[in-house]
């Protein structure tokens, strides 16, 4: 047991980069009673169970960074909102038809992202197991061990919050030392501990009330039993409103930021709105990952002044033509002049933005680029005219030019250049190059867990599901007002879905809210696209096991329909 304890302990202290910002103290030889004396080392226990909220590559293809195709656009592209469609007739992005297969629910145990998921969430398990071993064990202070277990529990309990989401039925592991393999369990009693165990932390009050959003905090905990309520009919078939309203009465002291988009820039983790996130490290390109997937190269224009660009001077760069012939073109210095992205790869499903983003008011309608784009002082932005679906020179209005121009795309296997209307949420600024970011040296916005706008939203929902409709409006007023979008009242449920849907757009929650909404398995709300989603039953709520998982472990058991 010793000898375990010595590869957990260094296992943690190797993965603790860029986490917490904890101290580290390197040990070759590290033994139970050895280690876990001084605070310093016991929070270095913690670091590897927060570092595995990023992600990892887990073999057989199943990856699971938590900004990349294989687990944040799991959720998207099975919802109404997002669609991954190949380029260059299916040569770049087809993967194997994987994307299409979740985009038109037509996904299988082989699917290598629904595998990603699986082993995203078990592997987080496993380590925050480990850290609650190591730290139970640990002859130290007990206040604070008390304080790290907690911590540890409520990560531990965010993991199976994701496995009631998109598996429901799965293995309960809470116990390190236990090696026999696990057995499916049902999602209500999965449902059932993950209450117990957040209703335990909160109650015991050892969590603590401030602090970075990187780290968990006694309000962390309640907007996760709070979401958990949210969702408990899916769950475990009896609805919880008002246990899900008064856990949010309880989470006070917090305000909306005047700048919805300032929870999506580098720095974000110290604003008051942002309750948990996780960190991506500088010195691993997979993590900022959805960077370069969500963010058209057209972006970096929209963020700028003209006035500004014509400072700057003009620059030449000479390209060929459609006749081959070299042509020599003036252009704006570009503020992004190494930052690379495949012309959003991720884009918005058809239909989706003119159907959600009816208030012309709405500033988050931002969020999306659709139709012509224009510099930040208003100007319409004019590039050279597109070769391929990567190049996109910023010019001035003459010359061989074009205006910058997104049309809502149509195709699946063979996109074309500006086709699709592009994501533009989670941002960075015009020094915030991608050779900085390929390379490492600079900060990016954390990954955004909680934000107390949630917490209004959910009040707001309980409170309509509770015949209180008067009382939601009140609630979803702070959010009307920064959005500058039209109030509402006295909101429906279908008014709330619509708020959830905008505020929290490509936040890996909407196929989460279509689900408690009914919506998901209803195929109007999958638009406009030429190879249609035909969504016939309920059983897509639910992933299906991967089939690699059932194949080393006979004791789970698939989900109905696969």
């Amino acid at each position: 047991m010793k000898k375990i304890l010595s590869i957990l302990t260094t296992g943690a202290l190797l993965a603790m980069s860029a986490c917490t910002e904890l101290a580290e103290e390197p040990h070759s030889i590290i033994t139970a009673g050895d280690y876990g004396t001084t605070d310093a080392q016991l929070e270095t226990v913690i670091g590897r169970t927060y570092a595995s909220l990023r992600g990892a590559g887990y073999g057989d293809g199943g990856n699971g960074y938590i900004f990349s195709e294989f687990l944040f656009f799991l959720s998207a592209l099975s919802s109404d909102e997002a669609v991954l469609p190949a380029m260059n007739n299916g040569a770049d992005w087809y993967d194997g038809g994987r994307n299409e297969e979740i985009l038109q629910h037509r996904w299988t145990p082989q699917n290598v992202e629904i595998l990603g998921a699986w082993r995203y969430a078990y592997n987080g398990i496993a380590t925050a197991n480990a850290a609650i071993y190591q730290l139970e064990a640990a002859p130290a202070d007990d206040k604070l061990k008390a304080q790290l277990i907690a911590e540890m529990r409520t990560v531990r309990a965010w993991y199976y919050f994701r496995l009631l989401d998109w598996f429901g039925n799965v293995p309960l592991v809470t116990d390190f030392i236990d090696l026999s393999l696990p057995e499916t369990r049902p999602r209500a009693e999965v449902y059932a501990f993950v209450e117990k165990e957040l209703d335990e932390i909160i109650k015991s009050n050892v969590l603590p009330t401030t602090g970075h959003s990187t780290r968990i905090t006694q309000d962390a905990a309640k907007c996760l039993l709070a979401r958990l309520y949210l969702n408990a009919e899916v769950f475990s078939g009896t609805p919880q409103w008002q246990k899900c309203l008064e856990v949010c009465n309880t989470i006070d002291g917090r305000t909306l930021t005047s700048d919805y988009f300032d929870n999506f820039k580098p720095g974000n983790g110290s604003l008051p709105e942002i309750i948990f996130s996780i960190p991506l490290p500088e010195n691993e390109w997979l993590n900022p990952y959805g960077y370069m997937l969500l963010t058209t190269k057209g972006v970096q224009w929209t963020q700028v002044n003209k006035a500004d660009l014509e400072k700057l001077g003009e620059l030449e760069v000479t390209k060929e033509n459609e006749d081959g012939v070299s042509v020599v073109y003036k252009i704006y210095e570009d503020p992004y002049p190494n930052y690379y992205a495949d012309a959003g790869v991720i884009c918005v499903q058809p239909g989706f933005y003119t159907n959600t983003f009816t208030d012309a008011n709405d500033k988050r309608r931002e969020a999306i680029l659709a139709g012509p784009q224009y510099y930040a002082d208003g100007a319409p932005i004019y590039i050279v005219t597109p070769t391929d679906a990567y190049t996109y020179i910023a010019a001035p209005q003459s010359g061989e030019t074009s205006p910058l121009i997104y049309r809502d795309g149509e195709n699946l296997k063979d996109r074309q250049p500006l086709e699709g209307y592009c994501w533009n949420k989670y941002r960075l600024t015009p020094d915030y190059e991608w050779t900085h970011i390929y390379y490492g040296g600079k900060p990016y916005a954390d990954f955004v867990i909680f934000r107390y706008a949630e917490v209004l939203l959910m009040k707001a929902e309980c409170l309509v599901r509770l015949t209180r409709a008067g009382e939601a409006g009140t609630a979803l007023q702070p959010i009307y007002s920064r959005a500058g979008a039209s109030p509402i009242t006295s909101p429906t449920l279908q008014e709330i879905e619509g708020e959830w849907t905008r505020e929290f757009v490509l936040e890996d929650q909407r196929r989460t809210h279509m689900i408690r909404f009914g919506t998901f398995t209803n195929a109007d709300h999958y638009r406009g696209d030429k190879t249609p989603v035909t969504v016939k039953d309920p059983y897509t709520t639910l992933f299906p096991v991967p089939y690699l998982e059932l194949a080393k472990n006979n004791r789970l058991k698939q989900n109905d329909g696969y």
